[in-house]
């Protein structure tokens, strides 16, 4: 028997948590050592390589009803402990990591921010061969055409970074002392550039921060999206994990 792992969160005073009763017809338990707590649940039906999105909506809805109510650690999603013992022996030996986690995430939510960049933007392009195929455009096309190519390329390198630009200088004079942090990264969605923010926001101005966003919408800078509350999923780890990538293409 295995058991998959939720989240961490401090031990309630009264040692008692609200919990959904069960997980696809399964418990949910609590394994409490060093102040901490972890939720789980055993004989998942997840195995490596076999996750569908539903289980992974179950899986983070869980995670966010508790995170209502209690300052958390949300784990990667797909964490598993073979036995009971080996959750309390991880307790014992992380647990100074997973309080100095819940310091910096108390009483904040994750909010988070998408805009489409421009459609040059979708010109850009990062693939590993990129120097073996300007090799060949070279090869088969006149020097000035190349060139003339490269300048399109770079023009729209530039467009994308100036939206970014802009972007970001709007976002930062309307969103000041609404948050305490936040991560960037940007991808691509349909051939189009996204570049995402993720704010570290006190629950107290989640409100403000929503109303500031919605300020920014109307400037038409961009299609941008706001959602949110979220358990703090990309401030507690250091890469990406499966929920984290779930989250972004769902929003």
């Amino acid at each position: 028997m295995s058991y998959l792992i939720y989240c961490v969160l401090a031990t309630p005073i009264d040692d008692e948590i609200a919990l959904p009763i069960k997980v696809n017809e399964q418990p949910v338990l609590w394994v409490s050592e060093r102040g901490l707590s972890i939720a789980l649940s055993p004989n998942s039906e997840i195995s490596s390589g076999q996750v569908t999105v539903d289980e992974q909506l179950r899986y983070g809805k869980l995670v966010e009803t508790l995170h209502h109510d209690y300052d958390l650690i949300p784990m990667q999603y797909g964490s598993r402990f073979e036995k009971l013992s080996d959750v309390t022996l991880h307790l014992q030996e992380h647990y100074k990591h997973y309080l100095q986690l819940l310091e910096q995430v108390k009483g904040c939510v994750e909010m988070s921010i998408r805009m489409l960049l421009p459609d040059s933007a979708a010109l850009i392009t990062d693939s590993d061969d990129g120097a073996s195929k300007a090799s060949k455009e070279i090869e088969s096309r006149s020097g000035l055409s190349y060139l003339q190519s490269r300048r399109i390329h770079y023009t729209a390198e530039g467009d994308s970074r100036s939206s970014q630009d802009s972007f970001k200088l709007i976002i930062d004079s309307k969103l000041a002392q609404l948050y305490i942090s936040y991560r960037s990264d940007t991808g691509i969605l349909a051939e189009r550039q996204v570049h995402s923010r993720h704010y570290l926001v006190r629950r107290e101005k989640v409100e403000a921060f929503t109303k500031a966003l919605h300020e920014v919408m109307e400037l038409d800078i961009g299609y941008l999206f706001l959602s949110g509350p979220w358990p703090p999923y990309h401030f507690v780890h250091k890469e990406k994990s499966s929920m984290d990538m779930l989250l972004e293409d769902i929003l």
